[in-house]
């Protein structure tokens, strides 16, 4: 490989990984908005809940800290999509450059977890369980 290539392919590994850190950074962000939302409908809920005039809104109020979850449980599984799909770019891109495999992150992890549910899938629900 030339040195441009290379080169090329070094600046494109440092962009993913800069990508990859901001993706994590937005997962966790995302994850101390939603339980703060979660709390916040509720103790308003559990503060100002005699307040509805109407059952069927309370109902909808009540509920809605669920859909908080569930929206951004699908959020945080299309953010930790694209970490894998960065981190398998990124392990074909240490191949180019002839890094050895043990010396990446990428392979650490694909190896440690088998991605977010992959090889050790039982596992991982059965830590929520």
């Amino acid at each position: 490989m030339t040195d441009s290539s290379n080169t090329f392919l070094i600046e494109q590994f440092k962009t993913l990984r800069d990508e990859v850190a901001r993706r994590q950074a937005a997962r966790n962000r995302l994850e101390e908005m939603s339980i703060l939302g979660i709390v916040a409908v509720y103790a308003w809920l559990a503060t100002n809940g005699s307040n509805f005039a109407n059952p069927i809104a309370l109902a909808f109020a009540w509920w809605l800290p669920v859909a908080f979850s569930i929206f951004s449980f699908i959020r945080q599984r299309l953010i930790t999509n694209g970490i894998d799909r960065a981190a398998e770019f990124n392990k074909k891109l240490t191949e180019k450059l002839g890094v050895p495999k043990e010396l990446c992150w990428e392979e650490f992890v694909s190896n440690t977890r088998g991605g977010i549910f992959g090889g050790n899938r039982s596992k991982a629900q059965a830590t929520w369980l």
